[in-house]
């Protein structure tokens, strides 16, 4: 995930104060979660054999070689994930709101 938008993310929710590993801890949970969605929705416009080479770069867990792979095939794949991205953002915080309001109570 980008860097900044790692820190909008914790900065929009709040967290910043959070202790450094716990933070850290967050930013991986919400960058997976975030990747598989991008993948799931990248997997519509591959073919067959595409998907195998992506499972096989997945489970390598090599990012690189993933993103470059899903440049070279899908040509909207940053719009794609761009897109996802400010999906996941409004969901997480409406669902922050969410918790926050119910701990209210």
């Amino acid at each position: 995930m980008i860097p900044d938008i790692k820190k909008n993310l914790i900065e929009e929710l709040g967290l910043e104060n959070l202790p450094e590993k716990e933070k850290n801890d967050l930013i991986v949970s919400l960058a997976d979660a975030l990747q598989s969605r991008i993948t799931e929705r990248a997997l519509n416009f591959l073919t067959e054999e595409d998907k195998k080479e992506l499972e096989k770069l997945v489970d390598q867990k090599n990012e690189d070689e993933t993103d470059k792979f899903l440049a070279e095939k899908i040509p909207n794949i940053d719009e794609i994930m761009y897109d996802e991205f400010l999906m996941f953002k409004e969901e997480t915080l409406e669902t922050q709101k969410e918790v926050k309001k119910l701990l209210a109570e």
